[in-house]
């Protein structure tokens, strides 16, 4: 674990893109109380609205894939959303804030120019040294359309209470965001317009 760790911050983006997979994949097939330094997680307020949801690992996991969230290259970004999306629909982690963040990166697309096309896929050898072969070219397409894999993830847990309780933090990010930031072109009419109309009981 330590070593794919480390190799997150390597220069190389297929070094990266593997070791992200091998972390993603450990802590999926493993409890991930046995790699990360887990706290015991504090109960809601009761009677709280939207409260944010937040296990004992869910602040390890979320530094671990924060920097990639956040970093200038595209297609690893996407390979972090689509991390977290499985981290959290398998329900190894439970944390509004990571859920928070996704909801950021689903609207920086259409709130900066120049994000929305789809991400052009990587060379073959830059895949082949990251252990993406033919066999994952699906994969390979979904990290290319970033915003289509968290639609589908949105959809998927609109029904539980995580997806409501990401939009009161992901509003504060908006609105704290330094001006001229990726986050501060976010429209927040738009997006709380989005979670809201996901997460309304049907009639």
């Amino acid at each position: 674990w330590p070593l794919f760790v480390k190799a997150l911050a390597h220069d190389q983006l297929p070094v990266q893109l593997a070791a992200l997979g091998a972390c993603t994949d450990l802590l999926i097939h493993h409890q991930p109380e046995a790699l990360l330094p887990c706290t015991p997680s504090a109960p809601s307020p009761a009677a709280a609205p939207l409260a944010p949801m937040e296990d004992g690992c869910s602040s390890a996991i979320f530094d671990l894939l924060l920097p990639l969230l956040r970093g200038s290259d595209r297609l690893l970004s996407a390979a972090a959303a689509l991390a977290g999306c499985r981290l959290l629909h398998t329900g190894r982690v439970i944390s509004s804030a990571l859920t928070a963040r996704l909801l950021l990166i689903y609207f920086q697309s259409d709130a900066n120019v120049g994000c929305s096309a789809p991400i052009c896929a990587p060379p073959d050898d830059v895949l082949a040294d990251a252990g993406l072969l033919d066999s994952d070219r699906a994969l390979v397409d979904l990290l290319c359309e970033p915003k289509q894999v968290l639609s589908v993830f949105f959809a998927s847990c609109a029904s539980t209470a995580q997806l409501g309780a990401a939009l009161l933090p992901a509003i504060r990010a908006v609105l704290a965001a330094a001006p001229g930031s990726p986050e501060s072109a976010i429209p927040v009419d738009s997006l709380a317009s989005f979670v809201l109309t996901l997460t309304r009981p049907a009639d």
